[in-house]
Parts: C-alpha cells; sequence; structure tokens
C-alpha cells in the first residue's frame, strides 16, 4: 500500500499508511489484521475498510484548565466554521492561567485564520504571515519551453488583538498529523519565537492541495503554492522541528500516559 500513498516526507507517509490508508479500499473486503498486545500475546481481527462502525470520535476543539493553573487549549481541526471565533472565547477563558498549552498534534487543518486569530492573541507587535509564491501557467513559456514565471503572493501582516492579549509562557504540541494549516500555525509560532515547540516533526507538505481523480478510481493531490516560514526557513518536505523532541513509546500509550502533555508541563513550570 504504502508506494502508493502521496507524502511529502517519511513522517507524513507512516501516519497515512498507519491511520488514513490502513482501512481504505473495497468497502466489501475487511481487512484481517493480527495485533500483538504488549504483553506479547497476539490477537486477530477482521475490520471494516469503510465506516468505522465500533469506533467514535475523538476530534474536538476544547479548552480547560489542568494542573498548576495551565491553560490547555487543544484545537484538532481549524475547518470548523467557528474555529476562529472559539479560539477567542477560549483565551477569554483562560486568561487568568499562569501558562498554555496548544495543542494540535491531531490537527489535518482548515482555514489558516484560526490559527493566525491565535497568533494575534499572543502577540504583543505586528507580525507577517509565511511568505508564499506560485508558478503561473503560460501558455507562451510552455510553447517556448522556457522556465515557467513565478509569482509572489502578497505577504499578509496581522496586528495584535486589541480587546485580549496573553502574555503568560506558552508552548505548543505538534506531530507528524499536523498538517496544512495547522502547520502555517506551527511555522508562523516558531518563527516569532514566542515558545517552544514540543513533540514531533509535522507532515512537511501545506500550499492550497489541488485534488484529481486518476485511472482505476485513484485520486491524488499536489499542493498550487510554496510556503516558507518568515524567517526563510523552509518546512514544505522537512517538516517544522521541535524544540524539545519526545515521542511517544508503546509502553507509553498502553499504559494512558501522555509525555508530550507531561513534557509541556514541565517547560511551562520551568518558564514561569
Amino acid at each position: 500500500m504504502a508506494p502508493y500513498l502521496s507524502s511529502s516526507t517519511p513522517q507524513d507517509l507512516a501516519v497515512r499508511t498507519y491511520t488514513y490508508g490502513l482501512l481504505a479500499g473495497d468497502g466489501s473486503r475487511p481487512v484481517h489484521l493480527e495485533l500483538v498486545r504488549p504483553a506479547g500475546t497476539t490477537l486477530e481481527v477482521d475490520l471494516p475498510r469503510t465506516g468505522y462502525p465500533v469506533t467514535r470520535s475523538y476530534r474536538a476543539n476544547r479548552d480547560t484548565v489542568i494542573e498548576g493553573n495551565i491553560g490547555y487549549l487543544r484545537l484538532d481541526s481549524f475547518s470548523e466554521r467557528n474555529a476562529a471565533a472559539f479560539v477567542g472565547e477560549a483565551l477569554a477563558r483562560l486568561a487568568d492561567t499562569d501558562g498554555l498549552i496548544v495543542d494540535v498534534r491531531l490537527n489535518g487543518g482548515g482555514s489558516s485564520w484560526p490559527g493566525y486569530r491565535l497568533l494575534t492573541i499572543l502577540m504583543d507587535t505586528a507580525f507577517a504571515g509565511n511568505t508564499q509564491w506560485v508558478i503561473m501557467p503560460d501558455p507562451l513559456f510552455r510553447a517556448r519551453d522556457t522556465t515557467p514565471r513565478t509569482v509572489t503572493l502578497e505577504q499578509d501582516m496581522y496586528s495584535p488583538d486589541d480587546s485580549i492579549h496573553y502574555r503568560r509562557p506558552v508552548v505548543v504540541l505538534a506531530s507528524a498529523m499536523t498538517f496544512s494549516a495547522a502547520e502555517d500555525f506551527v511555522s508562523a509560532f516558531a518563527a516569532l519565537n514566542r515558545g517552544s515547540i514540543i513533540g514531533e516533526a509535522t507532515a512537511g507538505s501545506t500550499g492550497q492541495p489541488y485534488s484529481f481523480r486518476l485511472p482505476g478510481d485513484g485520486s491524488a493531490r499536489v499542493r498550487t503554492k510554496h510556503d516558507r516560514m518568515v524567517d526563510g526557513r523552509d518546512f514544505i518536505g522537512v517538516g517544522v522541528q521541535p524544540d524539545i523532541v519526545v515521542q511517544p513509546t508503546i509502553a507509553d500509550i498502553a499504559a494512558g500516559r501522555d509525555p508530550v502533555l507531561e513534557a509541556a508541563i514541565r517547560e511551562i513550570h520551568n518558564r514561569k
């Protein structure tokens, strides 16, 4: 399966192989899996390729206060219609906390505005968005077999929010499932030096994907523009690299531990 999955980085390919792609295919033909438990025993199961009837959605945008008066803002999606409004409401609720953890480890993207909306609350000075450029289709250049024309898009500028501003320490949790618009947020956060990024490298792909069908009922996506951090660093094909690398182990997952969140809590306490 893996050779037929589109991806931009090894970590993105692993995510697609073992999550999105694992149960894809003919819905009438279940997938037979042999699973190894932590104790070494095996379990054989047949899982349907579509529908996921025995699972429930674990994705959510929510906020809460955890130990040590630390605000925890979990943003699993920027595609919700009210995502940007939720960010403002959540930060108002978390205004009196002593530190903030923003968790985008499961955020596959959507609109870039919710992420930049959050940055307007975290920053006290104006800042620029990522630099972006596109290759413009031009029949004349194609006919002459010359280099296509590259056009740099106007760089977006953002001003601090006048109504609410969060000045306490902030850390961002990221993973290989952090994708697209969520990567726009993480890359901008990294370039602004507002706090630490903890976890794993992001997927390394953004830039307004164009989807199209392939023969044999396949499909593919290609990016239509190139993004780069404000400070000039590339993250497409690489991923935004964390300041503190933390990778959950099988033992962590089996025990219900979240070492990434634990590391974030320690980082906030260290920066108080």
